[in-house]
């Protein structure tokens, strides 16, 4: 056997692994493209990465794991009484903002004036663009029309960005607040997060998220309180 069928002959053996693991588990292709792993190295590098990840997983039906500690709910400041009532009601059927909810609306709070014409400019463009997006992806012209040009939006990619700086530096905050130990603790249990997660994906059954550890939990308290101080109270 020559060189040539050599190649030829393991590109298929390989070829022939990737179909048969695809077919044992066909949600291991999509999670290699776009999950990363739970280490605290990744944990540090790019959130908005991550939370695009999330999103995708969570648009397939994955149940994602937070890494951030800012998709958690936002705390809830009690009032008493009949708000007390009302928010159990509510929160039956609808959950809390995130934590990232109420940092957007903290930074949007803070645009100027010319800032925040930009904005709603870009809102009302982007508004159309979807609409005029439904009207033509339903269209039975014949030939259809070209789609609609998507607008650009700088004012509310700053925003993103903005929230992402904040979210940096509320993160690093805490972490200098956290011994090694700690912090040792947090990697492994992501870890730990990730490996149970990966072991509950099976074809057919309901996605859910593996119980967390406890010195995640501590992350996402101590998380919660610093984003708390830097935009003071959640309630309004």
């Amino acid at each position: 056997m020559n060189d040539t069928d050599g190649a030829a002959m393991h590109s298929s053996e390989s070829t022939q692994t990737r179909k048969s693991s695809c077919e044992d588990n066909p949600f291991d292709d999509v999670l290699q493209q776009i999950r990363g792993g739970f280490t605290q190295k990744n944990f540090d590098q790019d959130t908005t990465i991550k939370r695009a990840e999330s999103k995708a997983l969570t648009n397939l039906g994955f149940a994602t794991i937070d890494l951030t500690g800012f998709e958690q709910e936002a705390p809830h400041q009690s009032q008493g009484g009949l708000d007390d009532l009302w928010h159990g009601i509510k929160h039956m059927a609808i959950s809390d903002e995130t934590l990232n909810d109420k940092l957007r609306t903290f930074t949007e709070s803070k645009m100027n004036q010319s800032e925040h014409s930009k904005f709603d400019d870009e809102t009302k463009a982007t508004e159309k663009y979807e609409s005029d997006q439904k009207a033509w992806s339903i269209s039975e012209v014949y030939p259809a029309p070209a789609p609609p040009d998507k607008p650009d939006t700088p004012m509310h990619d700053e925003i993103t960005k903005r929230i992402t700086d904040l979210e940096k530096q509320i993160t690093e905050q805490v972490k200098v607040d956290m011994s090694s130990a700690d912090l040792k603790r947090l990697d492994q249990q992501f870890q730990d997060a990730e490996q149970a997660y990966d072991k509950s994906i099976t074809p057919g059954q309901p996605l859910v998220r593996p119980p967390l550890g406890n010195a995640i939990k501590d992350f996402y308290d101590r998380i919660s309180e610093a984003t708390v101080k830097v935009i003071g109270d959640t309630s309004k």
